[in-house]
C-alpha cells in the first residue's frame, strides 16, 4: 500500500454470547492494534493504535432502548 492509502478488511465473526448477558452491554471483539510499515523496505515505523472493535448486545429485541455512546 502507498502512504495515505486506506483499505477495507473483511473479518468474519462467529461465536455466541451467554444467554444471561444484560441488554445493552458492550462486548469487545478485539483489542487495540497497530501496523508496522516501511517506506523504503529498510526503516520500519509503527502506526498509532486503533480503537477497539465492539458490539452492543440486544437481548430483548428492542434496538431503540440502548443509548449509543
Amino acid at each position: 500500500m502507498t502512504a495515505g492509502q486506506t483499505e477495507t478488511l473483511r473479518v468474519d465473526l462467529s461465536g455466541t454470547i451467554p444467554r444471561d448477558t444484560p441488554d445493552c452491554q458492550i462486548r469487545y471483539l478485539s483489542g487495540a492494534w497497530s501496523a508496522l510499515f516501511s517506506l523504503d523496505g529498510i526503516n520500519f515505523q509503527k502506526t498509532d493504535y486503533t480503537g477497539r472493535v465492539s458490539i452492543q448486545v440486544d437481548s430483548n429485541g428492542n434496538p431503540y432502548d440502548c443509548s449509543i455512546e
